[in-house]
C-alpha cells in the first residue's frame, strides 16, 4: 500500500487544518521543500502537495514551491488544489507533479473532467471530500446535496479516487472505515485521506484493499513516526 505524506501549503507555509478549517490552521514549518525532503529521506516514494490558497481561489499560487520540492527530492508528487482548467494542469506538470487531483470541477463541470480523464488518463486523480455523506466543494466551504456514492458512479472512468471524511480531517481520531467499505467496490484504486494516526489503522485499511493513504498531521503531532511507516524495508 501506497502511504503519502501530505505537505498543505497555506501562505508559503506548511500547516494542517482541522476538518478544512482555515481558522485552524497550525504552521509547522516555513520550509516546504526541507518538509518534502524529509519525507523522502524517510522512504516516502509520493508527496501528496496541497496548494491550499489555490483550492479557495481556484487558482495556482505556489508553483514556484512545487517546483523547488521536484527539484529537491526523488519523490514523486501528487498535487491538489483549485485545479479547474487546462491551463492549471499544464503549469502543474511542467512544475515537475505526476499526478493531479481535482475535485471542485469534477462536481461542478463534469464534462471537462471526463475530457481531461482521456487525455491525461492516470495522471488524473479525482478527490471525494465528504462532510456527513455529502460532497463538499470550494475547499470544503460550500455544502452540497450529492452523496458521495452517486458522485464516485459518475466518474468511474477515473482509475484513482482520493476519499476524504471532512469530519476525520486532521482530528487523529480514525477513517471513516464504514464508508470506506461502501467506496471500495465503486474505485478500482481507492485513496483514503482523513484521521488516520495508527499503524494498527493503516494496517486495517491495507487488508481491506485500499491502495494508498494520505497522512498529514499523524506525523507532524508525533503519533506516527515517518522513519518506520514509510521505510519499504520494514513491513507494517
Amino acid at each position: 500500500m501506497d502511504i503519502l505524506p501530505a505537505i498543505d501549503i497555506k501562505d508559503g507555509n506548511v500547516v494542517r487544518l482541522v476538518q478544512g478549517d482555515f481558522s485552524r490552521a497550525t504552521e509547522y514549518s516555513s520550509d516546504a521543500a526541507g518538509v518534502a525532503k524529509y519525507f523522502a529521506d524517510c522512504g516516502a516514494q509520493w508527496l501528496h502537495i496541497v496548494d491550499l490558497d489555490g483550492a479557495r481561489t481556484g487558482q495556482a499560487h505556489h508553483l514556484s514551491t512545487i517546483e523547488t520540492i521536484a527539484k529537491s527530492t526523488h519523490a514523486k508528487l501528487q498535487v491538489s488544489g483549485g485545479v479547474r482548467d487546462y491551463h492549471h494542469i499544464t503549469d502543474l506538470l511542467n512544475a515537475g507533479a505526476q499526478r493531479i487531483v481535482i475535485g471542485t470541477a469534477a462536481l461542478c463541470n463534469e464534462h471537462w473532467v471526463h475530457d481531461v480523464v482521456f487525455k491525461y488518463g492516470s495522471k488524473i486523480v479525482i478527490s471525494a471530500d465528504a462532510r456527513d455523506e455529502f460532497v463538499a466543494a470550494e475547499a470544503w466551504s460550500v455544502q452540497t446535496s450529492v452523496h458521495i456514492l452517486a458522485f464516485v458512479r459518475t466518474h468511474q472512468d477515473v482509475e484513482r479516487i482520493i476519499y476524504t471524511d471532512i469530519r476525520s480531517d486532521g482530528t487523529l481520531h480514525g477513517p471513516n472505515f464504514e464508508m470506506i467499505n461502501r467506496l471500495l467496490p465503486l474505485v478500482p484504486h481507492l485513496f483514503v485521506a482523513g484521521g488516520i494516526s495508527t499503524l494498527e489503522e493503516i494496517r486495517k485499511l491495507k487488508s481491506m484493499g485500499v491502495e494508498g493513504c494520505i497522512i498529514g498531521t499523524a506525523f507532524y503531532e508525533g503519533r506516527l513516526d515517518p522513519k518506520v511507516v514509510l521505510n519499504a524495508s520494514q513491513p507494517l
